[in-house]
């Protein structure tokens, strides 16, 4: 029996070191291509964790070993950059971002062992840009990639010369009859917490949001079937045992009809396996307060963990983003929702330099926080990020970016070595409002009775195996 060579080896790394994940997650666009390239007759083999793989001495060589083997003359390997973040380090010196060592030498070796290869780069975070530029990336693609498998992709693998970035400007790929992307090769865990996608864009457009497809009519294309969203429930059920699910929809709750829809094929599920689906889901608390019966339908659902943009507790503040819901209301329908959905964790996103956000009104609402006066279980505070609006880099900007004057912002500092800009308002600049972050996080860590990790999905213990398991899993089982 030969061994399998590749047409494809794709690269994904789930869960952050940036960001302390104690359950790492995988995330799913590199799962995604790889099945759609299976789908038009290509090898595929999508090698996860690439981080715990790369920082770990063993699993290294490893590694380095089952790529010589499996790799063809013209094996094509992409990485998924979006969570690359462990793979870039800001130098003391320029302050610059910079590639680690450790990845900038796998890339050499990855060349140098393959030298008919092609590296392919596919993502537009922080990380994407600084990996990008690096001389043995052939192609950096910047967009939805799912477009790209009859084009891009076959014109790569044939060895046709493209453009080093190639910007994908087609999102109309659909969603609607999509299967599960995952194969038993991928080496998922019994139980294991997966990510599913029921819908794709945000039929909402906050100022400060730069996701791309906002703003985008709740049509077919973008909301998947019950039926397909059933197979796929099942798919993962009688392959990997899965029940555990984090749902990447912008906005999962964003109308009514769409929760009764994937409520039938949840209750389906459960009338086959007998076994209830538990999730984690991104929710708008005023689309909550507006139809409360949601949170009936959530609850029944399965619902563990919820994510919540709330961005301020500041009255004025959230209604410049367009997030008019009072404080008393957002306070009520936190409380509603932790009555109602009994363990679920509910976690809060904050923003620290909105418009017409001071330290005054931000200190006053980070001491609610503080003092548990909150429905929360765990949250963040983060300082607002503007992006270029003319990098050549970027491809989808938020209201504030394009119009940073229009909402009291001016540009004191840029830095062409990232995507984001520095600001500055009549109340503070970024800095100050990165270090006012920061003393609020430093304070609500020293709090034992918060879980401020930043881990919406780890804080509903729907995933049930550490870093530390998981490395040691992989480095004896993956790559057998």
């Amino acid at each position: 029996m030969s061994l399998m060579e590749y047409n494809f080896i794709l690269f994904s790394t789930s869960g952050s070191e940036s960001y302390k994940t104690e359950f790492p997650q995988r995330t799913l666009g590199v799962y995604r291509i790889a099945h759609l390239l299976r789908e038009e007759g290509y090898t595929v083999k999508v090698i996860d964790y690439l981080s715990m793989l790369l920082n770990d001495d063993e699993s290294r060589e490893t590694l380095k070993i089952y790529l010589s083997i499996h790799s063809k003359k013209n094996t094509i390997f992409g990485f998924s950059s979006n969570f690359f973040f462990e793979f870039i380090k800001r130098e003391k010196s320029s302050r610059k971002f910079v590639i680690v060592e450790v990845f900038e030498e796998f890339l050499e070796f990855l060349k140098e062992e393959v030298p008919a290869c092609k590296i392919i780069l596919g993502g537009w975070s922080n990380a994407s840009q600084v990996i990008g530029k690096n001389k043995n990336i052939d192609h950096w693609l910047i967009g939805y990639a799912e477009s790209c498998i009859q084009n891009e992709f076959k014109k790569i693998y044939n060895g046709e010369k493209l453009d080093k970035i190639i910007h994908i400007n087609s999102d109309d790929w659909s969603v609607r009859d999509a299967k599960s992307p995952f194969v038993k090769e991928d080496w998922i865990l019994p139980n294991e917490t997966l990510p599913i996608e029921i819908s794709r864009g945000c039929r909402f457009k906050c100022k400060f949001c730069s996701y791309h497809l906002l703003g985008r009519k709740s049509t077919d294309n973008y909301i998947r079937s019950p039926e397909a969203v059933l197979q796929e429930l099942l798919y993962n059920y009688d392959n990997f045992a899965t029940t555990n699910y984090y749902i990447m929809c912008d906005t999962f709750n964003e109308n009514v009809d769409k929760l009764k829809i994937i409520k039938s094929a949840f209750d389906e599920f459960k009338n086959i396996t007998g076994e209830q689906v538990r999730f984690g889901c991104y929710l708008r608390l005023d689309l909550l307060d507006a139809f409360p019966e949601q949170i009936g339908l959530l609850k029944d659902m399965g619902i563990k963990s919820a994510f919540f943009g709330i961005e301020s507790l500041h009255g004025p503040s959230a209604k410049s983003i367009g997030k008019g819901l009072s404080r008393g209301r957002v306070l009520k329908t936190l409380q509603k929702c932790k009555d109602a959905w009994d363990d679920a964790s509910l976690f809060g996103s904050f923003i620290i330099g909105l418009p017409e956000e001071t330290r005054e009104t931000a200190n006053e609402w980070c001491q609610l926080l503080y003092d548990n006066k909150v429905a929360l279980t765990c949250w963040q505070v983060r300082p607002l990020y503007l992006r270029q609006k003319d990098h050549p880099y970027i491809t989808s900007t938020s209201e504030f970016d394009r119009n940073i004057e229009k909402y009291g912002y001016t540009e004191y500092k840029t830095n062409d070595n990232e995507w984001s800009l520095s600001w500055k308002n009549k109340h503070w600049d970024f800095e100050e409002a990165l270090e006012f972050s920061k003393y609020w996080e430093k304070k609500f860590k020293e709090n034992n009775s918060i879980t401020t990790d930043g881990n919406w999905i780890t804080a509903a213990k729907l995933v049930g195996y550490s870093a530390d398991e998981l490395n040691q899993m992989y480095k004896y089982k993956f790559f057998e």
